[in-house]
Order: structure tokens, then sequence, then C-alpha cells
């Protein structure tokens, strides 16, 4: 049995849980995608209606989060959305201000910025109100600065027609493009800095929640000093040069001059053309979720943060079975370590809101469920998708999957064991001791050769299955990273570019083959 083969058991397993568990499906991405981006885009224009300061500072929508990282695990009903904005002033004229500020966190001043601005044609009709956002040492108040958007907001719902308490209904031509008119049914909560708009989507009344986030948007080399990371020179040369301050309050901060750092396109950048990044963090996600672990997402993805900081491109080209191991333990040992450290600051961490003990019980679970697979993968690879799904889907898995024939052998242990960081014993099995005591003596060279000659076109048959393998899940891998480079152009307003021609050919390629070999 050749090592390739034992590492390909363990990887059709993982590809048939990330394509019938976890990949999302591209039909529902583009159905939700495009009514509640019709929906927003129309509630923007509505709020630009109703306030001419917002109108004048308002730049863009920004998508953030899993779903627009790549890393979204489950049905495509939530989604974040930043509210870009531009301070009208020159900012130059404004300080960043880290001195004894929390990290994560950062103040703000305007002073001579603002002064500027007061001598505008327009200061009374359009930016009069943004003096109410200061308090009396020019600091930015993140807390006026929300009540100011969530007025804008209520403002432009108000001009809908309501159905009942905190229930309007916008009418819009449906994004098939045939012209027939949707009536959409949006609420409105509130949580922290986000509004949620829960959306309802005719004809069969689908849920979509969508965070929408106001930021006010600052360009490199404008960046926060002292412990801040810099930004590296492989970011600014990707043209990854905006961040964001988010008006999220800093508990126990009563003053409201905190703003919460955001660096939403410097970490997608930072997880992109990583190999199977994506795929491996996506099964970490889902790990968590069927464990029940309460973990953010974020908490996970900065986790390959200071992994892809560590390590370098090559790393992430490993085999799915290995990666997810080993993120798996990086996860161990962080809440072993206690913290895990937030990326662009590491004296912040993240799980302060955690106690020691729910950290403890947390890592002794990983240590047991690790343990356990360590211990039992060499014969039963499907003992890692067990812990990955809930019971229903591992056994739909293990009843559709079909292996290699795993023989007991030590080739296969060995393999297998490395392939996830097991101490490798190697000794030989029942089936190998009996085969030894029954070898043909030799005054039967006949049957020796036959054997012999056997065993050379098993050998052949196994190395072409062994490639045939491997090209499947290279396609599969290529495939993946074809759908995530798509899916990223189009959220970044790139649907009009077309991929080039042979990339077209390698996704369908990759389909058809997959298809095919029923995989």
């Amino acid at each position: 049995m050749s090592s390739k083969k034992s590492e390909a058991a363990l990887e059709t397993v993982l590809h048939a849980v990330q394509k019938n568990y976890i990949s999302l499906n591209d039909q529902d991405m583009k159905i939700y995608g495009d009514h509640f981006t019709k929906v927003l885009t129309q509630l923007i224009e509505l709020m630009k209606q109703e306030d001419a300061l917002f109108k004048a500072i308002y730049s863009r929508l920004c998508g953030a989060g899993s779903y627009y990282d790549g890393l979204k695990v489950g049905k495509p009903e939530e989604y974040d959305m930043d509210v870009v904005m531009r301070l009208p002033i020159n900012y130059n004229d404004i300080i960043i201000d880290n001195s004894g500020v929390p990290a994560a966190f950062t103040k703000v001043k305007i002073t001579k910025g603002m002064d500027q601005l007061r001598q505008h044609p327009e200061w009374t009709s359009k930016y009069r109100y943004m003096d109410s956002w200061r308090n009396k040492d020019d600091y930015l108040l993140e807390t006026e600065f929300r009540k100011w958007i969530e007025s804008v907001v209520n403002k432009a719902l108000n001009t809908l027609k309501q159905k009942k308490s905190n229930c309007y209904e916008l009418v819009l031509e449906n994004p098939d493009g045939l012209g027939e008119k949707t009536p959409y049914q949006i609420s409105l909560t509130k949580s922290g800095p986000a509004m949620t708009f829960n959306i309802i989507i005719p004809p069969d009344n689908a849920k979509v929640d969508v965070d929408f986030v106001p930021v006010i948007e600052f360009t490199h080399p404008k960046w926060p000093p002292h412990h801040v990371r810099s930004l590296s020179p492989n970011l600014i040369a990707a043209k990854r040069t905006s961040w964001f301050i988010v008006p999220k309050p800093k508990k126990g901060n009563t003053d409201g001059t905190l703003w919460r750092l955001a660096f939403h396109e410097q970490e997608r950048e930072m997880i992109n053309d990583k190999g199977v990044l994506k795929p491996v963090c996506r099964l970490l996600k889902k790990f968590r979720d069927t464990q029940g672990i309460n973990i953010a997402s974020y908490y996970l993805k900065t986790l390959f943060l200071w992994e892809v900081d560590i390590r370098g491109r090559e790393f992430w080209t490993q085999k799915q079975g290995f990666l997810f191991m080993h993120m798996l333990k990086v996860f161990r040992d962080k809440l072993q370590q206690k913290s895990i450290n937030y990326y662009w600051d590491k004296r912040y961490d993240l799980t302060e809101g955690y106690n020691d003990k729910n950290k403890k019980n947390i890592c002794d679970r990983l240590n047991k469920i690790i343990e356990k697979i360590e211990k039992e993968v060499e014969t039963n690879p499907m003992i890692v998708a067990k812990f990955i799904l809930p019971k229903k889907e591992f056994e739909s898995l293990e009843k559709n999957t079909i292996l290699p024939n795993l023989l007991e052998t030590a080739s296969v242990s060995s393999t297998i064991k490395q392939h996830c960081g097991v101490p490798v014993v190697v000794k030989e099995s029942s089936q190998q001791v009996q085969a030894k005591k029954s070898e043909p003596k030799s005054g039967s060279p006949d049957v020796a050769a036959k054997l012999n000659q056997m065993m050379t076109l098993l050998q052949t048959l196994n190395r072409k299955v062994d490639s045939l393998t491997d090209t499947v899940n290279q396609l599969r891998d290529d495939n993946a990273t074809l759908r995530d480079q798509l899916r990223l152009g189009k959220q970044q307003n790139c649907s009009n570019r077309q991929l080039p021609s042979e990339l077209d050919v390698m996704l369908l390629t990759a389909e058809n083959f997959a298809r095919d070999m029923h995989l």
C-alpha cells in the first residue's frame, strides 16, 4: 500500500465534508445576495434624500465578516456590511491619539480641520451637525456619531409604508430582471454599533439578517501610532491601505471618545490565495459549532492570521488533514496560554471576557478530542469527520462516502499517523505475519514468478489510482480557489470583469471530472 493512498483516504473524507456539509450553495448565495444588496442600495438612496450630511460624507458599502472573507459556514442568511464614510476635512489635520488608550481602540482629535470646515459655504445647510460630534477637547465622540446615523436610518425607514410596529414595506423591481415588483418587509434591531436589518424576501419568505455598521475611513500613511502593528510592505504593495474606526463602545468607558479599530481589508488580503487555508478554517468553525464551543468566529480567524505571519505561503499547500490537526492544536495551545491576542495589537486578549475556568474546560475537551483522533486515525480516518459533523450529518457521510480499502499494514498506519503529526511505531500486522507463513517454498519457482508478476501489476495499478486520486483532489482545490476568487471579484463590484478563458476551462473541467467520478 503506497503512502499516497492512505493520505487520499483522509483527504476524501474532508473533501466530502466540505462539499456536502460546509460549502455554500452558489445559487443560494446569488439569490440572497442579489436581494439584500438591492434592498440596502435603495435604503442608502433614501438616507441620502433625508439627510444632506450623510449624502455629503457617504462613500460606499463594504462587505465584512465571514461571508465576504470566504469563511462562511452554514446558510448565507447573515451578513455584515460596513457603511463607509469619509470626513469632509483635510486628513492631515486629524490627530490619531493612542496615548493612554486601551489596546485595539483609539481616539481621534479634530481641531484645525473643523475650524476650516466652518468657513465652507454649505456649513449651515450641510455640515453644521458635525459640531455635535466633538467634546470640549475636540475629540470625536462615537456616541454622538452613532446617534446621528441611527436617526438617519430611522428617517429613511419612516418614508416607507409601515405594515405594523417596526415592520416596513419596500417595493422594488425583482433582481431577476423580468420587471416584476417585489415587496420586501424590513424590521430593525440594534446592538452596539450595528443596526441589524431583518429582511423578509418573497415569495418563500426567506429571512436575511444584515448587520449595518457605520465606519469612518482612513488611509495609509495615516495610521494608528505606538502599539498598533505597522502596515507591511506586502499590504501596501497590494494597495490594502484603508482602515476604519468603528463606534463600538469600550466597556466601562463613559466619555464616548474611544473608537474600535478595524482592518478588514488587510485581513482579507492576508488569508487570500493561501492554499487550503480557507477550507481548513471552515472545518475548524464547523467543528466549533458541532462541539458547542462558545468562541467567536473572529477569534478563530485570528489564529489563522497569526499563523500566516509565522508560516510561509507553502505551508498552506499541505493536506487539509494535517493543517486541520495543526490548527486544532494551535487553538488548544492558545487557550492553555489563556489568551488569543488581537493580531493588530497583541496587548488585547480577545478572550478577556472568558474566565480561566471556561478556558480550561474548553482546553481539556480539545485535548481529549485530539488524543482520540491521534489514537484512531491510523485505521479510521472517518474519526476526524465524526468530531466535525453533527450526528445525522456524520451518519449520512459514513453511508455515502467510498474510501480506499485501508488494510491494516504498517505503511498505512505510519502514513496516516505522520499525516496528522502522530509518532510512528512500525510493526507487522497479523496479515503480514500470515502472508510470510504462506510464502511459496523455494521449490515452486513457477508459482513464485507468477506471484511476483501479480504484485508488480498491482503496484502499477496502485500508482495509477494514486495519480488519479491526486488529480481529483487537486481539481477540487482549484475549483474551490476559483470560486473564492470569482465570489470576491463580484463582492468588490467587479462583476463586469470576465474570468480568463483558461480559468473557465479549468473550473468546468474540475466540476465535470468530479461529477463523472461520482466524487
